[in-house]
């Protein structure tokens, strides 16, 4: 579990160090050295650091819970749907990394709870889908129209982010985000978008793909007009 805790740590901007001596844990500049030997009790505090760390612990628990729903779900699948199942679960975890990493706005101590909710959110969303579309429960149908217009739209709000600055090597203001990290977080979208409809064109005969591919453009829609916010905030 502290090996797990340590790498989720990492990523989220805290070094979490283990002693082999025994089972404490601490958070570099998070908590104090004399901290319990409950993790669950070391990230109380009203700082930002100490939500991160609740962050790490609680995601902790939280993916132990993903993997078993997503261990049920494609339990009844065959070997060729499983194989694409995880290719789906790799490009989702990609972009979710990217999102959580590299659109999440950095400026204070709380940084690391914020990217970890992002990339979250992204690996709840596959799981409920995939939930939904076992239950047969699909999308609101769409048009071809609809999706170019979504497409459109997106299209717009990713050109007005990236030419808001022409030194692609800052950040926007305070915020840490770079044109280059929307670009490689946007590149991971459109393979996690690509796979989605790939496996729903294999799994779900009856799923719409135009709809799903609105329903996927809509969402990360919603999440460039949140970064756009956060630029001209910062900025």
């Amino acid at each position: 579990m502290l090996r797990r805790l340590y790498f989720a740590a990492i990523f989220s901007g805290v070094t979490i160090v283990t002693y082999a001596a025994d089972t404490s844990l601490k958070a570099e500049g998070v908590v104090s050295e004399d901290i319990s030997p409950n993790p669950d009790e070391a990230c109380i505090g009203p700082s930002g650091r100490a939500t991160t760390l609740c962050a790490v612990i609680t995601e902790e628990k939280n993916a132990k819970v993903r993997k078993r729903r997503f261990q049920k779900i494609v339990r009844a699948f065959g070997s060729a749907d499983k194989l694409e199942a995880i290719h789906l679960q790799v490009a989702t975890e990609r972009f979710a990394y990217n999102r959580g990493r590299l659109e999440s706005d950095a400026t204070g101590s709380a940084r690391g709870a914020i990217a970890i909710e992002a990339r979250v959110e992204e690996l709840s969303l596959l799981l409920n889908d995939l939930e939904n579309f076992e239950g047969g429960k699909f999308p609101e149908l769409h048009t071809s129209m609809d999706l170019a217009a979504a497409d459109q739209e997106l299209n717009q709000v990713y050109a007005e982010i990236l030419g808001m600055r022409p030194d692609e090597a800052n950040g926007f203001g305070l915020s840490e985000i770079t044109l280059d990290g929307i670009r490689t977080t946007e590149r991971s979208w459109i393979a996690y978008r690509n796979e989605w409809v790939h496996f729903a064109r294999l799994r779900y005969r009856k799923l719409d793909p135009v709809s799903l591919q609105y329903l996927l453009t809509k969402r990360r829609l919603a999440e460039l007009q949140d970064v756009l916010e956060i630029i001209r905030v910062d900025s």
